[in-house]
């Protein structure tokens, strides 16, 4: 980790997903985006890949691994509620 982002969560209403700030810019951007609930959990060492939560009004909670660069809301699923 070099120090160059913030990671967080941000969003719109009830709408929550991954966002990060450039420390030198303020520049913001999404990691990823949603019309859900998406609750990152877990980040990798060098903050390419991450575990998070998924849940909107249709879908119970499930687990989902993630990459940076992919900006869809669900990636890789590793759990299935509805099952």
């Amino acid at each position: 980790v070099d120090g160059r982002w913030l990671y967080f969560n941000g969003g719109f209403g009830t709408a929550r997903w991954p966002q990060r700030v450039e420390v030198a810019t303020g520049k913001i951007e999404d990691v990823a985006r949603s019309r859900g609930l998406m609750t990152v959990s877990s980040w990798s060492r060098d903050r390419t890949k991450y575990v998070y939560s998924y849940q909107d009004f249709n879908t119970p909670v499930d687990l989902y691994a993630g990459r940076v660069g992919d900006t869809s809301d669900r990636q890789v699923r590793l759990t299935d509620a509805n099952a």
